[in-house]
């Protein structure tokens, strides 16, 4: 949130408030408070948090479009540019960060291979 407004300025919060305008009709509550606080009894304490490294990102070569966004936001630099398109190098952490950016779907999570 923050790398939009450094790279939009202010005015992106007129986008940010019409996008909650528009979740709050498509959901058909009239504020935020219809909703807020909704999820806390789905927070998971600590111990109950599965941590366990199970699965890895995958890039589908014939998806990717090359926007590089993906290859952008990866903190483990695990992601490597192969000429016009990426993929996933054997330091993936499996965070999901790059699931989340990818416009056209082309990351999955994948069963991470045992040694």
């Amino acid at each position: 949130m923050l790398q939009q407004f450094f790279l939009n300025g202010y005015e992106v919060i007129k986008q940010i408030n019409k996008y909650l305008e528009q979740y709050l009709d498509r959901k058909g509550y009239r504020t935020i408070n219809d909703f807020k606080g909704k999820v806390c009894d789905k927070i998971l304490d600590m111990e109950s948090v599965d941590r366990r490294h199970w699965g890895v990102a995958s890039i589908n070569k014939d998806k990717c479009i090359g926007c590089g966004k993906c290859f952008n936001v990866c903190i483990y630099d695990a992601i490597k540019n192969d000429k016009e398109k990426f993929m996933i190098k054997e330091n993936c952490d499996g965070c999901g960060l790059c699931i989340e950016v990818c416009p056209v779907n082309a990351i999955s999570m994948v069963e991470k291979e045992r040694n």
